[in-house]
This record gives structure tokens, C-alpha cells and sequence, in this order.
């Protein structure tokens, strides 16, 4: 299964209950079990202007300045990231953390080196999203990184302050 026949739609069925599956966690206050790979990030729908959740792994989180970043796995056709193009002011958990941050996306050339630092760190995982994200007969990973930070968009959450 490629991108393009992964993201022709939105995710139905089992898929659609794996992912969501994290969203229970942190509603039963059990979001701490996922550690600091992943948060949740709360958004006000662009048509509904009601609050939206998901769960997303975090692709970096930058200690000195509290920003996290995070990528649109189904590109930019996904209803959380245009809700967030849309209204960038969101709030965000981690764990047991909670912070309100603003959105915003970042450049290709600011994405490859993002992507650059998550597949030193998480080489297997680099791999096996890009193999699903991104349509190359290459296993290099600089040829990957480049395709996949043309592919899939970045967000930087910058965190205004904790939350009690």
C-alpha cells in the first residue's frame, strides 16, 4: 500500500479505531502510557467551530524553547491540519501537560532538517513512514527525507505557557 492509496480517503473501520485508540488513553488519564512520542492536539473545526482532538506523534520537541513538531502523515488534505491552517491558536497534551500553543507550518528546507534529526533518532520508524508516505524505489535516506518534506507538511507548535 502506497500514499495515494492510503489517503484517497479518510480512515474507516479498524484503521479509523487505531488511531483514535490514544484519544481514550488520555481520556481515561492513562495519555502518560504514550510518553512524549505522541500529544493531543485539541483544534476548533473550520466549518463546525467546535473543538476538535487527535492524537499525533511528535516528530521533534525542542527542550530550550517548548516547541513541538508535528506532520500531517495524509498531507495537506487532512481535516485536523486545515482546521489548524484555519485557526492556528491550539492547545496541546502531552502526558500530563497542557499547553496552549499557535501553529505554524514550516518551509520544505525547514521540514528536511526536522526530518533529517528524526531519522538519525528513530531510524526504523523513518523508514517504515516513508516507505508507506512516500512513492520512491530508494532506500537513501537523504533522497526520502527530500521527498517526503516536498510530500508532507510540518507544523511547529510553539508553546505559550503551561497550563494548571
Amino acid at each position: 500500500m502506497n500514499f495515494k492509496q492510503l489517503t484517497k480517503s479518510s480512515p474507516r473501520g479498524l484503521l479509523r479505531f487505531a488511531l483514535r485508540l490514544p484519544i481514550f488513553l488520555y481520556k481515561v488519564h492513562l495519555g502518560w502510557v504514550l510518553g512524549d512520542r505522541f500529544l493531543i492536539l485539541r483544534h476548533v473545526g473550520r466549518k463546525s467551530k467546535q473543538w476538535r482532538q487527535v492524537v499525533l506523534e511528535v516528530v521533534k520537541h525542542d527542550l530550550l524553547t517548548g516547541t513541538y513538531t508535528i506532520a500531517s502523515g495524509w498531507g495537506e488534505k487532512s481535516d485536523w491540519f486545515l482546521n489548524v491552517l484555519a485557526h492556528p491558536e491550539v492547545e496541546i497534551i502531552v502526558g500530563t501537560r497542557h499547553f496552549k500553543a499557535v501553529a505554524g507550518q514550516l518551509t520544505s528546507l525547514q521540514a528536511e532538517a526536522v526530518l533529517h534529526e528524526y531519522a538519525e533518532q528513530h531510524p526504523f520508524a523513518f523508514h517504515e513512514l516513508a516507505g508507506l508516505l512516500v512513492e520512491s524505489q530508494t532506500h537513501d535516506p537523504g533522497v526520502l527525507i527530500e521527498l517526503m518534506a516536498n510530500k508532507i507538511p510540518l507544523l511547529e507548535l510553539i508553546c505559550k505557557k503551561e497550563n494548571k
